[in-house]
């Protein structure tokens, strides 16, 4: 139930990505949580978000759901959770975790959700919306963070490149530095209206209680001014029913 090549990258790689984009995910979890607050996080990869929101939330509670057993590995020995080894497009997989949480943390997982083509990948995106909706409790928050890319036929054509030089090598070939890549792992990046979008198609009742969108100043985006713009995107969703 996930790209096979970019289940490749993430288990042969394993990367730890920076936390500091999710302070919208702790702000949120701190405004809407209460003591002892129980969250999962889906794509969890090594648990530094899982150790970085235990420090500076009230949470008590801790899951992370990741398809790589080697990345929970890493996350049991950071703290103290429970994890679950599989994919959240698996509905059967998701309904076999018994417990719900208060929170669930579905972070940059969206555009590595990808299919053979860029409406297969939307279609994923979106049953990986419902699906983690499915592990929230009535009145939980499903606490979504995606960069979000401009223009939208300049991610077509990075989809489709990439996915066309991942099956040359399993490499990342690099353009304008370090993050800016034609190579593995293929991507399907969404704008912020489509994210919105897919969270309203979902199949769930929710509303979408918080939404922070910020312009991304980083050397790179500077770069590439002209060509794309990107932002970073927290949406903080609440399960209505």
């Amino acid at each position: 139930m996930c790209d096979r090549d970019t289940f490749a990258y993430f288990n042969d790689h394993t990367p730890e990505y920076s936390v500091g984009r999710y302070h919208h995910a702790v702000e949120a979890i701190n405004r809407y949580g209460v003591i002892g607050a129980s969250l999962i996080d889906i794509g969890c990869g090594c648990g530094n978000v899982l150790e970085f929101v235990h420090t500076h939330t009230k949470v008590g509670q801790l899951a992370g759901i990741d398809i790589s057993e080697k990345y929970l590995s890493q996350c049991r020995t950071r703290l103290d959770l429970e994890t679950f080894c599989g994919s959240i497009l698996d509905s059967g997989f998701v309904k076999s975790i018994n417990q719900r949480y208060d929170f669930a943390i579905l972070g940059a997982v969206l555009h590595h959700l990808v299919g053979n083509t860029r409406v297969q990948s939307r279609y994923s995106a979106k049953i990986a919306i419902s699906n983690s909706l499915e592990l929230l409790k009535d009145r939980g928050y499903l606490i979504i963070y995606e960069p979000a890319y401009y223009p939208v036929i300049m991610m077509d054509v990075l989809f489709y490149v990439k996915r066309f030089f991942s099956k040359l090598t399993p490499e990342r070939i690099e353009l304008f530095g370090r993050g800016s890549n034609i190579g593995a792992p293929v991507v399907s990046y969404y704008t912020n209206e489509q994210l919105v979008e897919m969270v309203a198609q979902c199949g769930k009742r929710v509303e979408i209680v918080q939404k922070q969108i910020e312009e991304t100043k980083s050397r790179r985006a500077r770069r590439l001014a002209g060509i794309v713009r990107r932002t970073s995107t927290t949406l903080v969703v609440s399960k209505t029913s």
